[in-house]
Parts: C-alpha cells; structure tokens; sequence
C-alpha cells in the first residue's frame, strides 16, 4: 500500500511541539521525491514552509537559511525549504536563490496547510521525528531568527547526543 502525499484531509490541527512530523512526501529541486522521514535516525530536520516565489519574507528567510546552511551541517541537521510552487519554479526559485538545500514542492499547498495553515512557518525536528519547536503559523506569530534555530538544535544534541 502507497502512502499518500499527505495525512487524509479531515486532519486539519497543525503539529506541535512534542508530536511526531506528519508523513509527506514531495518532489525535490535535487530531482527527487523526499520526505523528512528519509533522515530517520541520522539527522535532526529544519522545515522551512515559505509559500511562494512572490513573497519577499519567503525569500529573505530562504536566503537566511542558505546562509547559515553550514552550521546547520555542524549542528547535525538537515534543512528542507517547502514551497506552493510547481517543481520547474521551485527549481528555478532554488537556482535563483543559490540555495544549498532541497527545496520541495508543493504545487497543490496541501503539506501547507496541514503543517502551517498556509502561512510561512519553521518546525525543528529531532532525528527521531520528534517535533521540538514551531514558529509562524499564524497570523501574528513571528518567524524566528537564525540563532534560535540553531540554539533549539544544540539543545537537541545535548538531550539526544548518539
């Protein structure tokens, strides 16, 4: 039995902090289909859900993690950019963009609105898939900045170091 691209609809509460990531599995700006799930049990997992190519807060926190994207690789992690676009534009949005991680697509926004309503958010994951915090989301809740990631993911190594 194939898994379907995400949970069935009638799931509509967005994860929390102390739940597991929800399945989904998109195509890639690498050339592939990939799932937070592929780094099960080896690295830590960043979901940056930024829309699409015409937001410029989308842009500018892709560009954040593009520049910090090597002391993600210290911190044992794995960035995944999600974006609402087709994969050709997330390949060019990616290419654009210099991004050092894969961007996913997520032409139909379902993985959007199951994980964030629609709205830019950032989830931190351990290599267990354990949800260990969320930013954004909301219509008032504000995306957070590139020490907090980092922090929250040191905080991780020290509660998990294997």
């Amino acid at each position: 039995m194939e898994r379907d691209a995400i949970l069935p609809a009638e799931v509509t509460a967005t994860p929390r902090p102390g739940e597991s990531l929800p399945f989904f599995d998109l195509p890639s700006t690498h050339g592939e289909k990939l799932s937070p799930w592929r780094y099960k049990g080896r690295r830590n997992v960043v979901l940056v859900f930024a829309n699409d190519g015409n937001c410029a807060d989308c842009e500018r926190l892709l560009r954040e993690f593009a520049a910090r994207y090597f002391d993600y690789a210290v911190e044992e992690a794995e960035v995944l950019g999600i974006v609402t676009l087709a994969p050709a534009a997330a390949r060019e949005l990616a290419e654009r963009l210099h991004l050092p991680f894969p961007l996913l697509s997520d032409g139909d926004g379902a993985v959007h609105r199951r994980y964030s309503a629609g709205r830019p958010a950032v989830f931190v994951a351990d290599r267990y898939g354990e949800i260990y915090e969320r930013w954004g989301g909301g219509a008032e809740e504000p995306l957070p900045a590139q020490e907090d990631v980092l922090d929250r993911l040191r905080f991780i190594e020290i509660q998990c170091p294997e």
